[in-house]
């Protein structure tokens, strides 16, 4: 059996394998960095090991580094062109990079070359959805659901879909059965905010942004919405404490700003005037 080559101190050298196997158990750990050092070290001793080349780009993809991401699954699918993971996580990256058509191909050939998870398919139906392709997205979704009946994102998203097609009675439905999943879910309180001012039910939407915000007190898109829902609802004095809340936690400037600061002053004087 060949001996492992040494270092400069006369120690064995690790062996690629080895070096992957520390990395994953860095990852385990939440060291990132640390194992991109050891995933470093593997892929130089051996260029087309396409394990580590996968890992690495999940990698880059949770440290949000899109470009180098997408280099290492180029190479890991060159490497084993079989592996649906890879497709899958190849197409994630380019929807970050806004790059639709292309994400949606590697979509399909992730279920192409086998992979069955409920993920891929919600991936495709997100993918479908920017390209405009609704009733592909939704039956995406749909699968999605067949598959993992408890997935609280893939309700969600098939929620705005059927927004997309003013379907509001069954994009109510998806948004409350996803809360009903995850009480948490912070995105699906605002989709169903949305859709239930836009269909005429302006309390209902006040009652979900308020649940929004009990979750994410300081989030300025919810703050900014609700704001201008409670003008609306003649509510003057909390309008104009959201929009206040919204200028200090934006640090807005500029004639945006001076804009909504004079809406302010416009509700102050409306809600000294109705009392």
């Amino acid at each position: 059996m060949p001996k492992k080559p040494a270092s400069a101190d006369g120690k064995p050298q690790p062996s690629a394998q080895e070096l992957y196997n520390l990395a994953l158990d860095l990852l385990k750990d939440g060291k990132l960095r640390k194992a991109l050092t050891h995933l470093n070290k593997a892929i130089r001793l051996q260029p087309q090991f396409a394990e580590a080349l996968t890992t690495r780009a999940n990698v880059y993809l949770a440290e949000g580094e899109f470009t180098k991401a997408l280099k290492d699954f180029d190479r890991a699918i060159d490497a084993d062109p079989h592996n649906p993971a890879a497709y899958n996580n190849r197409g994630v990256v380019l929807m970050q990079l806004e790059m639709y058509e292309d994400a949606l191909d590697d979509f399909d050939e992730a279920i192409r070359r086998g992979g069955d998870q409920a993920e891929i398919y919600f991936n495709r139906g997100d993918a479908r959805g920017f390209v405009g392709d609704m009733e592909g997205a939704i039956a995406d979704f749909n699968e999605a659901i067949r598959r993992k009946p408890d997935y609280a994102p893939a309700y969600k998203q098939r929620g705005d879909a059927h927004a997309v097609q003013e379907n509001t009675r069954q994009a109510l439905a998806d948004y409350t059965e996803a809360i009903r999943l995850d009480p948490q879910y912070l995105f699906a309180y605002l989709s169903r905010a949305r859709e239930r001012r836009r269909s005429g039910d302006p309390n209902g939407a006040l009652s979900d942004y308020d649940a929004a915000l009990q979750l994410q007190p300081n989030h300025p898109i919810i703050l900014y919405e609700r704001a201008g829902l409670l003008a609306h609802l003649e509510q003057p004095a909390r309008a104009a404490a959201d929009f206040k809340r919204y200028l200090a936690i934006t640090g807005l400037r500029g004639p945006l700003a001076l804009a909504v600061q004079r809406h302010i002053l416009h509700l102050k004087a409306r809600a000294y005037w109705s009392k």
